[in-house]
């Protein structure tokens, strides 16, 4: 295009910048505004906090399918740490997502709670799991299985959080 014709072009949007009062003047000029930079920063936590979700999904569904020989031991048989690292990764989620999807198409909010109480019943089961592991077994599975150890640890720890915001809901709307 020839420098003629681009004299002759009209400006985009009719010379009007429709993000002027969204962007502001900053310090970097009119491209980097205060609205610009913070939507930027937005964006960054908002992909740093669903990388780390991506990374955590994919280690933990690589130390279930890994450390499968834990529940064979004498410790993995009177723990059950494995079959409750598979329940919190891959079954506590699918239930949720399903009985989510029925309470909507059928609605039934109260079919919602489900989630919530099969949380609540995961979370005590693993705390229970936790206060009553022998020694002997924590130091086996810290030795042998040490990611499974810790997959397991890191779900009670996020799971007891939860039970707690849930108590928490419950006691601000009287539920």
């Amino acid at each position: 295009m020839s420098s003629a014709e681009e004299e002759q072009r009209p400006p985009p949007f009719g010379g009007v910048d429709p993000f002027r009062d969204i962007r502001g003047d900053g310090p970097g000029g009119d491209l980097l505004g205060p609205a610009s930079i913070a939507m930027c920063a937005a964006c960054m936590c908002g992909c740093t906090i669903i990388s780390l979700f991506i990374w955590y999904f994919v280690w933990a569904l690589m130390t279930i399918a890994t450390s499968g020989g834990a529940a064979a031991t004498a410790c993995g048989a009177s723990s059950n740490i494995w079959a409750f690292c598979l329940t919190v990764v891959i079954c506590v989620p699918l239930i949720g997502c399903a009985t989510t999807i029925i309470a909507f198409v059928a609605q039934m909010p109260t079919l919602q709670a489900l989630p919530m109480v099969l949380n609540m019943i995961v979370a005590i089961w693993g705390f229970i799991m936790w206060a009553f592991m022998s020694q002997s077994c924590a130091d086996f599975f810290t030795g042998s299985y040490y990611d499974l150890f810790l997959l397991f640890k890191i779900n009670v720890v996020f799971l007891c959080i939860s039970f707690f915001f849930l108590c928490c809901s419950l006691a601000i709307t009287g539920g």
